[in-house]
């Protein structure tokens, strides 16, 4: 239920729906907007929103990923 709304191909559909996720400690351990995390929340955010940019984002994050750009 987080992510309703939010779609494939359509970037600004995103507007912060998993930060309640991100920043649960009970999942992750710590909440990743905390202090001393270098913007791991931010950072996941970020990746996930370039997911959305339409078919084949995913595989070209990867590849830049796995490439180490």
């Amino acid at each position: 239920s987080l992510l309703a709304g939010v779609e494939a191909g359509r970037p600004e559909s995103y507007s912060g729906q998993l930060r309640p996720l991100l920043s649960n400690a009970a999942i992750f351990g710590a909440d990743l907007y905390g202090a001393g995390l270098g913007g791991h929340g931010e950072r996941v955010e970020s990746l996930f929103v370039e997911m959305l940019q339409g078919k084949g984002a995913v595989r070209r994050l990867l590849h830049r990923t796995v490439a180490g750009g």
